[in-house]
């Protein structure tokens, strides 16, 4: 984010949208929403994932892990 003409809201808005997404938002959404160009918004997700791939200690989880919501897929109604 450091020297960027994008405004910090705006980083923290698509951080918002691509992590509490159950669906995959694309970016022509997020630069719709954001008003920002295809290309920026497009960079602003790859930094994004980029940091969201590196993690701090590289440890895999471990031990008993509830997730808060999940998606699994399957073929009935409002699933694709």
């Amino acid at each position: 984010m450091d020297k960027t003409r994008v405004p910090l809201t705006k980083w923290f808005l698509a951080m918002f949208w691509m992590s509490h997404d159950k669906g995959e938002r694309s970016i022509a959404q997020i630069g719709r929403k954001l008003e920002l160009s295809y290309a920026t918004v497009w960079l602003l997700c790859h930094k994004i994932r980029s940091v969201i791939g590196e993690g701090d200690t590289g440890d895999i989880l471990e031990g008993h892990i509830t997730p808060d919501d999940a998606f699994f897929g399957g073929t009935g109604e409002g699933n694709r």
